[in-house]
């Protein structure tokens, strides 16, 4: 079922695809159109750490050319949020308050404009800096809430191909109110690769899996109580007694 929440959100994309491909469908049905998925683009968001932010915001940086290898022209691009086990399951996306109405927090979009990067982001040079959690007043509509300090989230920004089909950016991870760099784009069960991230200019791996056991190994040494040792100490008594028992034979003989 389509809540009025989610209804409103995909009604402006809806309105955004109508004006730029002259579709009429309804928006349910123009989501079906765009169920293609692309290949995620090699570029990455990153996620930058600035003091000069509070715990409730994030800044990451976007490359301009973030989907250079899509031929196939963008005529929406929307950018999702959601707490890091839900950023897969953003059809159809939530607004801010919808979304964080629910533990864990689902997938919401952070504009309702047609191009997210040019109206939530501050070109420079090559790259967007963008900064998520910048409006403290969100009510029902499509909105850049504040994040929620201590909650891990996940962000990807997607394409909405001309003609059908997406592309979805690759995920970047953070924790809210975090001031050091921890997995960035995988989850906690990735495989540790060596990709880094900058953080007020040093750089460190950012894809160690978290809640590991270390492995048991065949050199570890055994253990020294319990049974094993018991019986070692029992073995040592009898033969102490027998020793004892031939000196005194000897002694008296």
């Amino acid at each position: 079922m389509w809540t009025s929440s989610s209804r409103g959100v995909l009604q402006l994309l809806f309105l955004a695809l109508c004006a730029t491909t002259g579709n009429t469908g309804s928006p349910e049905e123009l989501a079906a159109e765009h169920q293609t998925a692309y290949p995620p683009p090699a570029k990455e968001i990153k996620v930058v750490y600035d003091a000069t932010v509070n715990e409730t915001q994030q800044v990451l940086e976007v490359p301009v050319d973030l989907f250079e290898e899509i031929t196939v022209p963008i005529r929406v691009i929307e950018w999702f949020v959601a707490q890091d086990s839900e950023i897969n399951n953003c059809a159809p996306p939530k607004t801010w308050e919808a979304a964080h109405s629910h533990d864990p927090i689902q997938c919401y979009t952070i504009s309702g404009y047609e191009n997210a990067l040019e109206r939530e982001c501050t070109k420079s040079e090559n790259v967007y800096r963008c900064v998520l959690g910048t409006n403290e007043d969100c009510g029902e509509s499509v909105c850049n809430g504040p994040l929620t300090t201590g909650v891990r989230y996940g962000t990807k920004i997607t394409g909405f191909l001309e003609g059908g089909g997406y592309v979805d950016s690759k995920i970047a991870y953070f924790t809210a109110g975090s001031s050091s760099p921890e997995l960035t784009h995988g989850p906690a069960s990735d495989v540790p690769s060596d990709t880094d991230v900058t953080s007020s200019g040093s750089h460190e791996s950012t894809h160690a899996p978290r809640h590991e056991a270390p492995p048991a190994t065949a050199a570890s040494p055994s253990s020294t109580t319990g049974t094993g040792s018991a019986e070692r100490s029992g073995g040592s008594m009898v033969l102490i007694s027998s020793i004892l028992a031939i000196f005194t034979l000897k002694v008296y003989t």
